[in-house]
């Protein structure tokens, strides 16, 4: 589904006449937060007594064995059923103030963990993918991540690594076992397609996509969701080793951005890998994560994430961003504006996104700072400037974001468009 645009134009009221900014004002408080209906149906699913069925978004379903396995599964005792398990939630309490407990807190030291998970994707954490959502730890209709933040929503199940854009897609980047165990479900064919596309009823019982489910010692699962179609590496009833390749990272199922989900289960309960079975402080790290030492020194808190940035030269489509096509590097004289899109992630109230653009001459033609005032999963927007009357000066323009919360090194990308000549 396409975002709606809208350009709001200010006359600047200089002596010369003419100039103007623009600034997205489309859906962009948090771009991956479910619908109303969705939240409501998540929020009816987590009342429920016994584990809901996972008809009800945003579950994420058990792969069912796949047809291409040429050993069947066994019967109900391994094949995977279609009912997600409860979440581990800790006691319901006052929302703190996301931005000062999420920066305020140190992790302490992590104990060994029960159930040691390697991380489930070949990428570098902060560089070429980031967590975007948490387990859902709040046991009524409201969400919270494992930090106190809002970094999930509600009755979300897993962790989610994401790649940049969809471009990526085409980088096959694997998907990997977090720890030895016996596949016990595959599912494969279903297209790699946006549900802003397809719709939610394309997915409905199938919300897990292409995926993955594993059985280990000890009562764990591990799930693995939203895989690429045609990549699975494994086969119902095969055996696997930590790191061994299941497939690749994909679009299918419920979802809008390409990202693998991982859900961890423990005798029919989710866990949190961040937090571990024996609980911990009030807000961070549990004080046995399920994370490896080397996944967990990967996986430290990024946010605030500069995703992606790029120059443009008028309105700016959230789905070309999105697919990595938006950026541009060259401009004809004649362009109608000079914008900076953004994609950030992970937002939190006072996180502040600065934006400036430097003509040739080495004047600045355009500046802004703008602050979040809510948390925001994915955050979406362009501003810049109408072309003046005079025209554009030719040259090579300079872009420049810098997105900063208090306490943390600033995340910053410089971008350059030839205009003109």
């Amino acid at each position: 589904m396409r975002i709606v645009i809208a350009a709001l134009i200010l006359m600047a009221g200089l002596s010369f006449g003419g100039a103007f900014w623009m600034v997205f004002k489309g859906r962009d408080a948090d771009d991956r937060r479910p619908s109303a209906a969705e939240q409501q149906a998540a929020a009816r699913d987590k009342a429920k007594t016994k584990p809901p069925s996972e008809q009800g978004p945003p579950a994420d379903p058990k792969p069912v064995a796949s047809a291409k396995s040429p050993a069947a599964a066994p019967p109900a005792a391994t094949l995977p059923s279609d009912k997600p398990a409860p979440v581990q939630t800790v006691p319901s309490r006052p929302t703190p103030s996301p931005a000062a407990q999420i920066t305020a807190t140190p992790e302490p030291a992590a104990q060994p963990s029960p159930f040691p998970l390697a991380l489930p994707i070949d990428c570098s954490p902060g560089e070429t993918c980031w967590v975007i959502n948490h387990v859902d730890l709040d046991p009524g209709p409201g969400r919270r991540d494992y930090r106190c933040g809002q970094m999930s929503y509600d009755g979300h199940k897993g962790t989610d690594i994401a790649l940049r854009n969809l471009a990526h897609l085409n980088d096959n980047v694997p998907v990997l076992a977090a720890a030895p165990g016996k596949v016990v479900g595959v599912r494969d064919g279903m297209a790699d397609v946006s549900i802003a596309v397809a719709g939610r009823e394309s997915v409905r019982d199938k919300e897990c996509g292409n995926g993955v489910r594993v059985q280990h010692e000890g009562g764990w699962i591990t799930q693995y969701c939203h895989m690429k179609r045609g990549s699975m590496a494994v086969q119902t009833g095969q055996t696997v080793a930590t790191g061994q390749r299941l497939g690749a990272v994909g679009l299918s199922g419920m979802t809008e951005f390409p990202h693998v989900h991982m859900t961890v289960e423990k005798d029919g309960k989710v866990i949190d890998p961040f937090r571990g079975t024996d609980g911990g402080p009030e807000c961070g790290r549990g004080t046995a994560p399920l994370w490896n030492a080397e996944a967990l020194s990967r996986l430290v808190d990024h946010a605030p994430i500069l995703l992606d940035a790029g120059f443009g030269t008028g309105p700016v489509e959230k789905a070309d961003a999105e697919a990595g096509t938006a950026g541009r590097d060259t401009a004809p004289g004649n362009a109608d504006a000079l914008v900076i899109w953004t994609r950030a992630a992970g937002l939190e109230p006072g996180d502040t996104l600065t934006t400036t653009i430097t003509s040739p001459d080495g004047s600045r033609l355009f500046s802004e700072r703008w602050r979040s005032d809510q948390t925001r999963i994915v955050q979406f927007r362009f501003v810049g400037k109408k072309r003046p009357p005079g025209g554009w000066q030719t040259g090579t323009y300079t872009g420049r974001v810098v997105l900063e919360r208090d306490g943390r090194p600033p995340k910053e990308q410089t971008l350059f468009i030839r205009v003109g000549g």
